[in-house]
Parts: structure tokens; sequence; C-alpha cells
């Protein structure tokens, strides 16, 4: 299988992806903790799955375990998975005020986002 490297920074060792994961669709979110003390930007292409992970801390010693980060006020569904990572390190670099704008064009009151799963149309 044909693989195509992505362009790192620090913390994205995702160097490596599968042509063939590249055509599922991508999810870009943004989490933040009970308090809404702090934002945290992320991709994936599961997001039900990857909210699970975060809501009952399947992975030790990571930064959203640390601040419990499982809100969801904001997310964006993108065509494909690798469009999502992009957008995930686009939202990164953000200050927080202009995050805090994206989300209130969306969800003004910044409640969690209960996301319905499209097996239960």
């Amino acid at each position: 299988m044909e693989r195509v490297a992505i362009n790192s920074r620090k913390r994205f060792n995702r160097q490596l992806c599968c042509v063939h994961n590249l055509e599922k669709k991508g999810y870009t979110s943004i989490t933040t903790n009970k308090n809404k003390t702090v934002l945290y930007a992320g991709a994936t292409n599961a997001i039900e799955r990857r909210l699970n992970e975060h809501h009952y801390r399947i992975y030790p010693n990571t930064f959203t375990k640390r601040y419990n980060y499982y809100v969801l006020i904001y997310f964006e569904e993108c065509e494909e998975v690798n469009n999502a990572f992009v957008r995930e390190r686009q939202l990164k670099s953000w200050r927080r005020k202009k995050k805090e704008e994206l989300i209130n064009a969306s969800n003004t009151n910044g409640e969690d986002i209960e996301l319905v799963s499209s097996s239960s149309e």
C-alpha cells in the first residue's frame, strides 16, 4: 500500500498515513473542560470514538486526561481526514479570542454538543 508523508510539527507524529485512510471523512473539533478554562483543538476520522476516549480517559498521561477535556463545543466535518488535520493545525495556531468567535458563531451558549449517531437514523 502506498504511503504519503504528512508535514509535521512538534507533536504531529502522524508521519505516515495510508492513502486508503485519506479517503475517509475527517472531523476537526474544539473541546473544553466543564469550567471552560482551556480550549483543545483536535482532529480524527471517528469523532464519537475520540470523544469517548476523552470522556472515559482511555489514554494515561495525556493533555486531555490531565485537563478533563470532554465537552464538545465545536466541530467541523471535512471531506478527507487529511484536511481535518490541516484544519486542526490552523486552529491550534489561533489565539483564544479567535477560537471563541468561531465557536460563538455556531454555538452561542458554548454548551456541550450532543452528536446524533448516523446508525440511529
